[in-house]
């Protein structure tokens, strides 16, 4: 079964490295769509308010630090991939 999830891990991560500049809040939206979340859902899972996500993905804001980490964590991604619209993703 751990295979199946590397797997599953390897095209994701292949999925994501297609997506070159994009802004933030469409890398956001992008990551909680392809897990499947609504915006309450990942509000909840990064103990913020649905429109806190709301704002991030209408690029009214970003999180700060403490969630970027949150956020690197629970997706395991790359912060700077999440960040740094000009990097190619790595996540």
């Amino acid at each position: 079964m751990d295979n199946f999830f590397d797997i599953i891990k390897i095209i994701h991560k292949l999925i994501l490295k297609e997506i070159t500049v994009i802004e933030f809040s469409e890398k956001i939206k992008y990551i909680r769509s392809y897990h499947n979340l609504t915006q309450d859902q990942l509000a909840n899972k990064l103990n913020v308010s649905r429109k806190t996500i709301s704002a991030w993905e209408n690029n009214r804001g970003i999180p700060d630090y403490y969630l970027v980490k949150a956020i690197e964590q629970l997706f395991n991604i790359d912060s700077d991939s999440l960040l740094n619209p000009k990097k190619r993703n790595q996540f």
